[in-house]
């Protein structure tokens, strides 16, 4: 078994991954922030879609996390306002 090959092609280049080409045809993206983002396949436009999934997921999730925070903060204040 070699050691993965880091794909340097900008064809291959994967938004917010690095992305690494494996023995046996298959494919690996880590994720640059969470080094424990780690997907494979062995097709690269698969491994691309599930990419963008989880790219598309964290946006949701963050947006999910913001909109909880502002209903946090204007449910205390109409607590301490009477009103929203």
């Amino acid at each position: 078994m070699t050691e993965p090959r880091r794909a340097h092609e900008p064809a291959r280049q994967i938004p917010e991954f690095d992305v690494f080409e494996l023995d046996g045809d298959r494919w690996r993206a880590v994720h640059r922030a969470d080094h424990d983002l780690v997907l494979e396949h062995s097709d690269w436009q698969e491994l691309f879609m599930n990419c963008v999934g989880v790219r598309i997921r964290r946006v949701i999730d963050q947006a999910r996390d913001e909109l909880m925070e502002r209903h946090l903060l204007a449910r205390d204040e109409h607590g301490r306002t009477g009103r929203l």
